[in-house]
């Protein structure tokens, strides 16, 4: 799920909570056939300002899912009440009610998600191929060398850097060794929780989760993560995001979109061989 840029939690629920029963109204109307224009009428208001209200959200577009073909709503109300209209109209309502309650629940869940504790720190894949596995850096100290001060940091790891792990261990070479350390790591540290749990990895100090949101499988590596944390950090305006990478062109494209971004020390880099 998306949020307009610069939309709220807040403000997107009560958006979803007013067109909720704006069309739950027209259910609500008598069944009866001398009230089908009403209803008709109530229905043709929906399609044309629903839309827009419901733009709010970027992912999913319940907007796309209002019918809003020419001359549908003409032949509707001169069906005279007909049953079969009626029951279409009953169930393209219904459709549409089902739709907005399911994109509250999952609101509900992505705001419970991003409200977790900790500093947010998107993982790069280089970085758990090449420098010290998550639980052995000291974060506090690390961050504050940097200028960062937090009690805890969360470490998020993008789906996109799992399935690119899972590519590279086959590869064979040092780099395959490394990947299969990682994704061996990975398994063991967050074993069957559900993506978005964190998990507990240096006490009182960092968590470890898998970001549970879109994979962005149609971008590249680089670009997926970046898309990861700027989604991340829209859903904080008012608090931090950052990406952990040593990589100078990663740094570069991050800039560009106004990430903030974070460097592990050398003395935390694998050898050549090492994992």
């Amino acid at each position: 799920m998306r949020l307009k840029t610069g939309t709220t939690f807040d403000a997107a629920q009560d958006i979803l909570e007013q067109e909720l029963t704006r069309w739950r109204s027209v259910l609500d109307w008598n069944q009866g056939r001398g009230d089908h224009m009403m209803r008709w009428r109530r229905y043709n208001e929906l399609v044309n300002d629903s839309p827009t209200r419901l733009g709010v959200l970027t992912e999913p577009d319940l907007a796309l899912g209002i019918y809003t073909r020419t001359g549908l709503y003409e032949l509707l109300i001169r069906s005279g009440g007909d049953p079969a209209f009626t029951g279409m109209l009953h169930l393209e309502v219904e459709r549409q009610v089902e739709a907005m309650q399911d994109a509250l629940t999952r609101l509900e869940a992505l705001r419970t998600y991003i409200e977790h504790p900790g500093l947010p720190v998107l993982y790069d894949t280089n970085m758990l191929n090449h420098w010290a596995q998550p639980s052995d850096v000291p974060w506090r100290k690390v961050l504050k060398d940097q200028g960062v001060e937090v009690n805890l940091v969360r470490l998020v790891v993008p789906l996109r850097v799992i399935d690119e792990l899972d590519r590279q261990k086959d590869g064979g070479g040092d780099l395959g060794r490394k990947a299969g350390t990682a994704i061996r790591f990975l398994e063991r540290t967050l074993g069957t929780v559900v993506p978005g749990t964190p998990v507990s990895l240096r006490p009182d100090e960092a968590t470890l989760e898998v970001w549970p949101g879109d994979d962005y499988r149609g971008l590249d590596t680089d670009l997926a993560i970046l898309r990861c944390a700027a989604d991340f950090a829209a859903l904080r305006p008012d608090g931090d995001v950052y990406v952990l990478t040593n990589d100078t062109g990663m740094h570069l494209r991050a800039r560009q979109q106004n990430l903030a971004t974070l460097r592990l020390p050398d003395e935390y880099k694998k050898g050549a061989t090492s994992g």
